[in-house]
């Protein structure tokens, strides 16, 4: 038997929480949306779409549809879109089956996993802005610019520039040598500055994309804009 439930959801329709637990029991068939929960714990089946920040589908449970989730425990069957951005976890008991999208996976041995595997790619974050007095330079900082990606080390995510306006990117050390990439390490110590050129008008900008090291990329090209003061 299923442990004490926060909340036993059982039917069909949608279902959302702010916080807590959402529980399905072993007896349970539920159609429609489980979304917003802390922990969402099948042990019986459902069809539909679930978002949480920690799925755990046990031995007797099924999972058919769409699943996003922080981490995931997977001891029982899911079938569909699974979307894990850390650590997804397959039990020697589970079975996987569709488009597995991971930011770690564990294995275990009696696994039956038979998916297309992607790595999650990384996202660009950030407020994209910069503020430049004219003719100087400034660090380009994490609150400015930034990747996330689970698998990757700092020094793996790579940001590939383009079309830059009113100035160039340089790091610390070299200045007056325009970079067309850097990496997340050298954005997390302060060794990435936008220089700005005293002779341009207008405030600047430029593009960027980050790729991870299998070759994943962030998508389309973000803007960061460069406000030019004094």
């Amino acid at each position: 038997m299923p442990p004490t439930q926060d909340n036993d959801v059982v039917g069909a329709g949608s279902v959302g929480t702010s916080k807590g637990h959402a529980v399905i029991s072993a007896d349970a068939i539920f159609e429609g949306k489980i979304l917003n929960a802390q922990v969402v714990e099948v042990f019986g089946e459902v069809r539909g779409q679930i978002e949480t920040g920690h799925l755990i589908v046990h031995q007797s449970g099924h999972v058919f549809g769409s699943s996003r989730s922080t981490s995931a425990n997977i001891a029982g069957q899911a079938e569909g879109e699974l979307i894990v951005k850390e650590l997804c976890t397959i039990q020697a008991t589970g079975n996987v089956a569709g488009d597995v999208r991971y930011g770690r996976l564990a294995l275990l041995e009696g696994a039956n996993l038979e998916a297309h595997m992607r790595n999650i790619p990384p996202e660009l974050g950030g407020d994209f802005e910069l503020v430049v007095q004219r003719g100087e330079a400034v660090a380009v900082t994490t609150a400015d610019l930034t990747a996330f990606d689970p698998d990757d080390q700092p020094s793996d995510l790579t940001f590939t520039v383009s079309n830059v306006t009113t100035g160039h990117l340089a790091r610390k050390a070299a200045r007056g040598a325009p970079l067309a990439s850097f990496t997340q390490a050298e954005l997390e110590t302060g060794d990435v500055l936008f220089v700005h050129n005293a002779s341009a008008t207008g405030d600047g900008q430029f593009d960027v994309v980050v790729s991870d090291a299998a070759g994943a990329t962030s998508g389309a090209a973000r803007t960061v804009r460069v406000k030019i003061v004094g």
